[in-house]
């Protein structure tokens, strides 16, 4: 099982992250911290496997970060998300080793092919004495193929987002999985490819207690993209 330290200062993103990383049952343990200094202490008294980390954070560059944990004995892979695209950032990163770069805002199908191309690694780091040719292409070149997109049908798609009829009509990957009799899963990937597309907006809804849910809704018109 394998545990996770999630570096980020906005509060909503990091439960985000954290609620969509709880439903994979491969990993077992998930941390926050909203800082640096939170983060190095965390370190100091667990062993990650993975580290997600922002870049642009209130003490310091997460992409430093990655650079510090680099002389650790046990040195945790890292996932750089953040808005951050300029060629330093990125070449650091390669240069830092960051085992994945995804900018914000986060696709979640693409963070779960990182998940799953990590998850694949790691199995091959614990399961083989000795490695032929191939697997060692597979290695350096980034590691495992990401698992191929699942597509999206469009007459489907069209259905879905005609159930957010005006910006009031608020639903969940639940209630929309229930109504069109489909898996949390393939109505989660429906309702990204909506936001994807500027056709809904997703957004956190705090309870009272458990776990934030994500809902959907169409995009009032202060948060449109003009023309």
């Amino acid at each position: 099982m394998l545990k996770v330290l999630i570096v980020e200062d906005d509060a909503d993103i990091a439960a985000l992250h954290a609620h969509f990383i709880r439903q994979d049952a491969r990993f077992s343990a998930i941390s926050l911290a909203a800082d640096l200094a939170k983060a190095r202490e965390l370190v100091e008294i667990a062993a990650f496997d993975l580290v997600i980390v922002d870049n642009y954070l209130p003490d310091g560059l997460g992409v430093e970060f990655i650079r510090e944990l680099l002389v650790r004995e046990k040195k945790p892979e890292c996932i750089l998300v953040t808005a951050a695209n300029d060629a330093e950032t990125v070449q650091k990163a390669l240069r830092y080793g960051a085992f994945d770069y995804l900018i914000k805002p986060l696709d979640y199908r693409r963070l779960e092919e990182s998940l799953n191309k990590f998850c694949s690694l790691k199995k091959q780091w614990v399961t083989e004495k000795a490695f032929d040719q191939k697997a060692l292409d597979t290695l350096f070149s980034g590691g495992a193929s990401p698992k191929k997109r699942e597509s999206t049908d469009d007459f489907t798609l069209r259905q879905i987002i005609d159930q957010f009829t005006h910006a009031h009509v608020e639903l969940t990957v639940t209630a929309i999985a229930e109504a069109f009799g489909m898996s949390k899963s393939t109505a989660r990937r429906y309702l990204d490819r909506a936001v994807e597309q500027g056709e809904l907006v997703a957004f956190l809804e705090h309870g009272k207690v458990g776990r934030p849910t994500r809902v959907y809704r169409r995009p009032a018109l202060h948060e449109m993209s003009p023309l």
